[in-house]
């Protein structure tokens, strides 16, 4: 799916919404504590992946970043896919397969609900999951051992993931205005990544922007100004000399093509403003 990764808890009457960084998301999406009430009192954690569906029914993160911002109509699904807990029993270290039956049953009670969907399982060849994802403009495929147990905070060899592009999360460190069209708002960001000693400069971002995320995104930064870069590359006189510094506060997704052999992305475009993380969890 291509959203953000949720872990939904209702234990004993609380219900949370938490960023796979711990990050209370409940308040983001007060749609979704409907499943509480679906739910009932079952107690349960749930793994899943909240999105927003466009009009051609189609996944789309830049519509789900900027939701509080647009008129544009979509959907809000949560996608759930893994069962850590059930009923005050520990389901870490149960295989896969036993997992996606404990959640298969619990598909009864969002079978009315607008908002939670089980998704099922596509009983094809990897290769034919791959196609399948890029035919309906999904993110990609994650594949899954049946005998796999659930690891948490750590990438597992028993589950292998497989994009159709590549996004990547960075930390703006600064802007600069545009022209035409553009002049007076922002025109491109300045981004990095985070390092030991720094915040390395990886490009510019000037495209995949809509009104509305400009709008949004010169409110966030204009109080986060500073007067001195916060890369630790002295970067080119045409790109420093009008750019705006700020605080490396705000984390943003961007999808791009390559790696250039100066070490910056290739063709980057915005996707969003990621909520639900902080820059030391890049």
């Amino acid at each position: 799916w291509d959203g953000y990764r949720i872990l939904l808890r209702s234990i004993d009457g609380d219900f949370r919404l938490t960023s796979r960084s711990g990050i209370d998301m409940t308040a983001d999406f007060p749609e979704l504590r409907s499943a509480a009430d679906e739910l009932g009192l079952i107690d349960v954690v749930l793994d899943g992946e909240v999105v927003a569906v466009d009009s051609s029914g189609h996944t789309n993160f830049t519509l789900l970043a900027s939701r509080n911002n647009t008129a544009e109509a979509y959907s809000l699904k949560l996608y759930l896919f893994d069962i850590l807990y059930l009923n005050g029993t520990s389901l870490l270290r149960k295989p896969w397969s036993e997992r996606r039956q404990l959640l298969e049953a619990l598909a009864p009670a969002f079978k009315e609900s607008a908002y939670v969907e089980i998704p099922p399982l596509l009983p094809a060849p990897g290769s034919a999951a791959v196609s399948h994802s890029r035919d309906h403009g999904l993110e990609g495929v994650v594949a899954k051992r049946k005998t796999s147990t659930y690891q948490q905070g750590r990438r597992s060899s028993q589950w292998r993931k497989q994009k159709n592009w590549s996004d990547i999360e960075v930390v703006v460190g600064g802007y600069r205005l545009g022209r035409g069209n553009r002049e007076g708002v922002i025109g491109s960001l300045l981004v990095g990544l985070p390092e030991e000693t720094g915040l390395r400069y990886v490009g510019r971002v000037g495209t995949g922007f809509t009104e509305a995320s400009l709008k949004s995104l010169a409110e966030e930064l204009k109080p986060l100004e500073i007067s001195r870069s916060p890369f630790l590359e002295k970067l080119d006189r045409p790109v420093a000399s009008t750019a705006t510094w700020v605080l490396p506060k705000i984390v943003g997704e961007v999808r791009f093509m390559d790696w250039t052999s100066t070490g910056h992305l290739r063709h980057p475009s915005w996707r969003g403003i990621r909520r639900d993380k902080l820059p030391g969890d890049l």
